[in-house]
């Protein structure tokens, strides 16, 4: 806080004494038996109070301000969280792996459902082994993409030089074969191979898949063949290829007087061959199994992660509640010593303001003085002079200022209690680093125990649904013994 005294000389030329007092004294405007000021002393106590007024402002401003900011200091240290670090801790986890009860319950309840329906499949048709089925089934397919690639540009050359298209001509006649191979290959890998090795259909079943092999082979066989054909006719007779490649076909299947054209053939054959291994690769033989066996794993990493997710939100609440401790009993000590600057800048803008008073005091006295030198100058004859010649002049005592020695008596009381709950405090830090271990066991357990509690909760509602969905009356369902 800054407060500028007037200067006594400032004063004077302003309100200009000398004229005043001349004039006054002219009047005889004082007299012995006065007791009041006239207007010249009037004009000076006015001045000089006004300042005064607007020094008194500013001051109680900057008071007022430190009263309530240690106030809030006050409020924010007395409002710190006091608990024990393991109770936060525990009633933050708590709030935490509630947030992620029904979420997890979920997860849970899906991978209770795809095991029991895995393990109820492989008891049910006696099977003892895992699923078989390409681990990364993306690159599973990116591998027969690749065959599809590989066998279109590698024919494409033999159909490049009589095409009239050249090479784009060569490689979409080849590309047409191509799909052709490998996508009935896919198809009879995939679906019809598969269909003989469901558990559930009886040996007489399994010979219409085994018909609908034999055809497909056969016929992929035939196409092969005439592609050949087709290969010759086509240097030779490009306009009548395909008629005549049938004719051929017809007539000498396996007559094929050209080298490519046996190339092209066993390359088709081969290529088909492997579509239909890495069609029936692509997943495991009993189709069923597969599909319950991914269900199943598909559920339990989801599961896995959820738990690994809820696990990670426990460790993240120790740490968060750890920093607090230590932030908690930072900032309160800092605070605290914030409200000590508060009280001594209190009592220095006081001080400041109480020294300013005196000063401004005894320039009013000295301006006084002045304005009544000046009367006597010319009024020589004022004999006796009036009493209050003779006085001290004082302003007024200032009440608010008188309260602020009491406010900050009560402050200074306060900040004991204030010190108090900062060691408090810092006892609490200090004793959390030293139960770290202890709690983090806690922590673990109370995840654990949600977790089968959690675990048992989906197992029963798990229960309740299939008992709900179960028509009444139902009979039980007999085991099948069908081999695959």
């Amino acid at each position: 806080m800054e407060l500028l005294l007037p200067g006594v000389d400032e004063v004077d030329s302003r309100l200009d004494l000398r004229r005043r007092a001349a004039n006054a004294a002219e009047r005889a405007a004082i007299c012995s038996q006065d007791t009041a000021f006239d207007d010249g002393q009037q004009s000076v106590v006015l001045e000089m109070g006004n300042l005064l007024a607007k020094a008194r402002t500013t001051a109680a401003e900057h008071l007022e301000h430190h009263q309530k900011r240690r106030g809030e200091i006050a409020a924010q240290i007395e409002s710190s969280p006091r608990q024990s670090f393991a109770r936060a801790v525990e009633g933050a986890v708590e709030i935490a792996l509630r947030g992620r009860e029904e979420e997890f319950k979920a997860t849970q309840r899906r991978e209770e459902q795809s095991s029991r329906a895995l393990r109820a499949y492989r008891l049910r048709y006696r099977i003892d082994r895992p699923a078989h089925y390409p681990e990364w089934r993306v690159l599973h397919w990116a591998f027969v993409f690749t065959l599809f690639f590989v066998e279109s540009i590698a024919n494409s050359q033999f159909f490049a030089n009589a095409s009239p298209f050249g090479l784009i001509g060569g490689w979409l006649q080849a590309a047409i074969i191509s799909a052709t191979n490998i996508g009935l290959g896919l198809m009879g890998g995939m679906v019809v191979l598969p269909w003989r090795n469901r558990v559930e259909v009886s040996e007489k079943s399994t010979k219409l898949p085994t018909g609908v092999a034999v055809v497909i082979g056969f016929f992929l066989f035939v196409f092969n063949l005439a592609t050949a054909h087709y290969r010759v006719l086509l240097e030779e007779l490009p306009t009548q290829a395909i008629t005549l490649a049938m004719e051929h076909l017809w007539s000498s299947p396996f007559t094929i007087n050209n080298f490519d054209a046996w190339v092209l053939l066993f390359v088709g054959i081969i290529f088909t061959a492997v579509a239909w291994i890495e069609g029936y690769r692509s997943d495991d033989p009993l189709r069923e199994y597969g599909h319950l066996s991914r269900s199943y794993e598909k559920a339990r990493d989801e599961n896995a992660a959820q738990k690994t997710v809820i696990r990670a939100s426990a460790v993240a609440q120790f740490t968060e509640r750890k920093r607090e401790l230590v932030t908690t009993a930072r900032q309160a000590k800092s605070l605290c010593a914030d409200y000590v600057s508060q009280i001594a800048s209190s009592k220095v803008d006081a001080s400041e303001y109480r020294e300013w008073r005196s000063r401004m005091e005894e320039a009013t006295r000295t301006l006084l003085a002045r304005y009544r030198s000046y009367y006597l100058q010319v009024h020589k004859e004022l004999d006796p002079k009036p009493g209050y010649f003779s006085d001290k002049y004082l302003f007024p005592a200032d009440a608010p200022f008188l309260e602020e020695e009491e406010r900050i008596r009560r402050a200074e009381a306060r900040l004991a209690d204030l010190n108090g709950i900062v060691e408090e405090l810092e006892n609490i830090r200090d004793s959390g680093v030293e139960q770290e271990r202890q709690v983090i066991s806690s922590l673990e357990k109370a995840v654990d125990d949600f977790f089968k509690r959690v675990a048992g909760a989906a197992a029963k509602e798990s229960d309740d649904a299939n008992v709900t969905s179960k028509p009444a009356g139902a009979p039980a369902a007999s085991d099948s013994s069908a081999g695959g």
